[in-house]
Formats: structure tokens, sequence, C-alpha cells
């Protein structure tokens, strides 16, 4: 297992090594219990990932979609017609805060999440959330850092691997499902 890095604030679950990872409560990723069965929870992977396999999501960041205060106003997001890593499971275990936290700890759990879905780079709901856009979250934070591995998690899984606040590091790798 590699160390990658988790972010609490909604789903999204950053694993790219050496980076820092948040999230924006105002994203609401998936339905806050989106079982697959067995344990297994939904994903939606980043179009930048370097896991991603298949052409990027359709689409481009187009400002007039964007309030200017960081949230979208016309949400519509691409087509992503060739995401290949649907079906793929991975192993997610939090191995501390990475933000320096003191209140709250990893839960010591594995949980195991599978794609299930695409978070585009080219979709409002991320884009306008960056500053280049007039939000205040960091592109790291909304499936717009290239290299960067991202997902949305649902918030059952999240909560199942910590009770800190803020970003998690964590330690992730393939399974099979």
């Amino acid at each position: 297992m590699t160390s990658r890095y988790l972010n609490s604030h909604i789903q999204r679950l950053i694993l790219g090594a050496n980076v820092t990872a948040a999230l924006s409560p105002r994203f609401s990723g998936f339905p806050p219990s989106n079982s697959q069965g067995n344990g297994i929870f939904a994903a939606a992977m980043s179009d930048l990932s370097p896991l991603w396999v298949g052409a990027r999501c359709q689409g481009t960041q187009d400002a007039s979609k964007c309030n200017g205060q960081g949230s979208c106003v016309n949400c519509v997001g691409p087509a992503c017609p060739d995401e290949e890593r649907c079906g793929t499971c991975f192993n997610v275990k939090c191995t501390g805060s990475l933000d320096g936290e003191t209140t709250g700890a990893c839960t010591g759990r594995t949980i195991k999440v599978k794609i299930v879905d695409a978070c585009p780079a080219t979709h409002p709901a991320n884009f306008c959330k960056i500053p280049e856009f007039g939000g205040t979250i960091r592109p790291i934070e909304a499936c717009e850092q290239p290299g960067v591995n991202a997902l949305d998690i649902a918030t059952t899984a999240r909560s199942a691997l910590s009770t800190f606040q803020g970003n998690l590091n964590i330690d992730i790798e393939q399974t099979s499902c």
C-alpha cells in the first residue's frame, strides 16, 4: 500500500501521491449510503487522474456556467462515454490527519470502493468552485488537479474511515470486487 490523501468535508477522496486534498461541502457527490452491496461503496473517478483509462470527459470549462461565487448556474455535466475504470475496486484505509488535527481519529477500518461513475473536470459543479471561476476551493479539492487520483465517495464510506473533520492521509490499493 502507498500513502495517499483524503478530505472529509464531503465525499471526495484524493488518491494521488504527495498531494494535498480537500473537499467542498457544496458538492454532494453520491447519496449518503450509496452501497454497492457486500460492504462496497460507490465512487466516481476524476478524468484527470493518472488511473483514468480512456478518453477524458467531453465539454469545456465555461465561465458562463458559474455564478462567480463558487457555484454553478448551469450545472449540466458533460458526457463521459469512454470511462473504462467502471467496475474497478480499491481498498482504502485512513493513516492519520493530513491537516494535523488533534481532535478525531482514524477508525482503523479498511473500506472498499467501486468506481461506478466519473468526476469530470469539465463539470460546472467542479470547476466553478476553483478561484479561476470565482470560487475558493483549490483545484486539487474539486477533481480539477491533473495528476491526482480523485474520487467522490459516499458519506457513509468517508465516516467509516475517520472522525477527523479535515484532510486525511490514507493507504490505498486496487483490489478485486
